[in-house]
C-alpha cells in the first residue's frame, strides 16, 4: 500500500555566443595572393535559452506509479551585424531577424509491474521545438570535385515545432532475457523538416566555373504525423557474453499533401554480439536497413543494405584507453536515405552519396 510522492524541480539557463567565420586564401606559385576572403555560414549571434521544469513521481501502490509533470520554455536569438556572413549573403538578399517565442508544455506518465517479466507503461507528452541558429540563419554551399553543389539557404520564417506525443510499451526480463517492445504516435504542428527548394545554375569562377546547385532550407510543415513500432531483445549467453536485436519501423503523413515525409527512415535494426572479460572488450554488429519504397512521389528511392562492423577496446586503467575498429568490413556499396531524402529523381549520378568503403580505425584516448 505504497503512497509516496518524489517531486522534482529545477531550471536551465543557457546564453552563449555563436560565431563561425572561415576564411580562405588562394596563393599562387610565385606567391601572388588571388584570393583572400571572409565568409560565415551563419551571423554572430546570442541564442539565450530558459527552461523550468516540475514532476511528482507518485507511487500509488506497489505496482503502480504516476508521473505527471509540466515545463516551461523560452529562448531568444539576436543576430548581430557580420562581414563574413555579409560576404556569402550578397545584398542581404536573406536578413536575419530576431527570433523569440515562449511555451508551456504537459506530460503524463504511467506504468504498472505486473511482475518482474512484464511491465506496461504509457506516456503522453507535448513537444516543443525550438529551431537552431544553424537553421534558421544558415547559408552555406558545399561545392564538390563531381556532381551538384548543395547549398542551404536560410529559413528567417521558421518557428517552433510542437508536438502531442503518445508511446505505449512493455518490457521485462526472464532469466537471461529482456525485451522492450513499444509504439508511439506523434502529432506535430510545424514540423521542422529540410525541404528541396529548387536546382539552379551558377558561375563559381575559378577553376570550379559553372555548377549546378540543389537547394535546400529548413521549413514547417503545418501538421504533421510519425506513428512507428520499436523494440530491442538482448540475451546473456554466458557470463562475458550476450546478444542483442533492435530495430524500428516508422510510417508517416504530411497531412497537406497525403504524402510521406522525406525524412523518415525505412526499416533497419542492428543485430550485435558483445564480448567482455576484465579490461577488454569485443563488439560485432550487423546493421540491415530495407530498401525506401514509400518516399515521395519523383525523388530518389534507395536499395536495401547490410553492412558488419568490428569493435575492439582495451583500458589499460581509468586514464589510457586504446580502441580499434573495422567499419563496412566487407566493403558494402550503399547510399543511406538521409542523404538523398527528397532530392528529385532527375538521373544524376548518385556516387558522390554513397557511404565509405571498409575503413580501419584506430585511437588512443588519454585523460589528464
Amino acid at each position: 500500500e505504497a503512497r509516496t510522492h518524489q517531486l522534482s524541480y529545477g531550471y536551465a539557463w543557457d546564453s552563449t555566443e555563436s560565431y563561425r567565420p572561415r576564411t580562405e586564401t588562394r596563393t599562387t606559385s610565385d606567391g601572388t595572393v588571388i584570393l583572400d576572403e571572409l565568409s560565415a555560414p551563419f551571423p554572430k549571434n546570442t541564442p539565450d535559452r530558459l527552461g523550468v521544469y516540475l514532476q511528482d513521481n507518485s507511487q500509488l501502490t506497489e505496482k503502480w506509479s504516476l508521473v505527471p509533470g509540466a515545463r516551461y520554455d523560452y529562448y531568444k536569438m539576436t543576430p548581430k551585424a557580420d562581414e563574413g556572413y555579409d560576404n556569402v549573403n550578397p545584398e542581404e538578399e536573406y536578413a536575419p531577424e530576431k527570433i523569440s517565442d515562449s511555451n508551456v508544455s504537459w506530460r503524463l506518465g504511467t506504468l504498472y509491474k505486473f511482475s518482474d517479466a512484464a511491465t506496461a507503461y504509457f506516456n503522453y507528452s507535448q513537444g516543443f521545438k525550438v529551431p537552431p541558429y544553424d537553421l534558421a540563419y544558415f547559408y552555406f554551399d558545399h561545392i564538390p570535385f563531381s556532381g551538384n553543389v548543395i547549398r542551404i539557404i536560410p529559413a528567417g520564417d521558421l518557428v517552433p515545432e510542437e508536438s502531442d506525443s503518445f508511446e505505449i510499451g512493455i518490457r521485462g526480463d526472464i532469466g537471461n532475457f529482456s525485451y522492450d517492445i513499444s509504439a508511439y504516435r506523434n502529432d506535430y504542428d510545424n514540423f521542422i523538416q529540410i525541404a528541396y527548394v529548387e536546382t539552379i545554375t551558377e558561375d563559381f569562377g575559378g577553376f570550379v566555373g559553372e555548377k549546378d546547385v540543389d537547394v535546400f532550407q529548413y521549413q514547417n510543415i503545418d501538421k504533421a504525423e510519425i506513428s512507428g513500432v520499436e523494440f530491442r531483445l538482448e540475451y546473456y549467453l554466458g557470463r562475458n557474453v550476450s546478444m542483442f536485436l533492435n530495430g524500428e519501423y516508422m510510417d508517416s503523413e504530411d497531412k497537406s499533401t497525403g504524402d510521406q515525409l522525406a525524412t523518415i527512415r525505412p526499416f533497419g535494426g542492428t543485430l550485435g554480439l558483445n564480448y567482455f572479460n576484465g579490461n577488454f572488450s569485443l563488439d560485432a554488429m550487423l546493421k540491415y536497413a530495407d530498401d525506401m519504397d514509400t518516399n515521395p512521389e519523383g525523388t530518389f528511392t534507395t536499395d536495401s543494405w547490410t553492412t558488419v562492423d568490428v569493435f575492439a577496446r582495451y583500458d589499460f586503467n581509468s586514464r589510457v584507453m586504446l580502441s580499434a575498429g573495422i567499419l563496412n568490413m566487407f566493403d558494402e556499396e550503399y547510399i543511406q536515405y538521409s542523404t538523398i531524402a527528397g532530392i528529385p529523381d532527375d538521373g544524376r549520378d548518385l556516387n558522390l552519396f554513397t557511404e565509405p568503403g571498409i575503413t580501419f580505425s584506430l585511437g588512443l584516448k588519454v585523460i589528464f
